[in-house]
């Protein structure tokens, strides 16, 4: 893997599910889902968990493979009208291309977060060969939240 790192991985399998609840509780959350550039300065992310594309085999990702980077930011689009899945949320590239879903089983906290209008977000974490690997993309999934001013202490 390129860029993968066990630490995020061991983070989340150690947190609980009332533990992450109660963190998610204390954040003031925003949605900032097509934020402008100036506002994304203004807000960091909270990262949930790592996880593998699904279905990237059926979409624009071996076309477009060569151009993906560690740490490119995706777009993630709700889709509460699929009919295999009505938790399911697409992930795109910046440009539009389609690289496929979070998987059914990591699916439903972002969904229910895309659901109360909570701003998510997913970067690359890692690449492998799609020659090589079925799933050969790995995505950080995040929340995104307004950062506090230094002057608000």
């Amino acid at each position: 893997w390129v860029g993968y790192s066990t630490n995020i991985g061991w983070i989340m399998a150690s947190i609980t599910r009332r533990d992450f609840l109660k963190i998610l509780a204390m954040v003031p959350l925003s949605p900032l889902v097509h934020a402008s550039p100036e506002v994304r300065l203004q807000t960091r992310k909270i990262y949930l968990r790592t996880v593998l594309i699904a279905g990237f085999q059926y979409y624009d990702g071996y076309d477009i493979f060569d151009q993906l980077v560690v740490g490119d930011e995706l777009e993630l689009r709700r889709q509460p009208d699929n009919p295999y899945d009505d938790k399911a949320i697409e992930v795109y590239t910046r440009d539009g291309h389609k690289l496929g879903y979070i998987p059914r089983i990591a699916n439903p906290i972002p969904a229910a977060l895309a659901d109360q209008n909570i701003a998510i977000g997913a970067e690359i974490s890692g690449l492998r060969s799609p020659d090589e690997y079925y799933k050969p993309i790995k995505m950080q999934l995040y929340m995104i939240i307004l950062a506090e001013a230094p002057d608000a202490i």
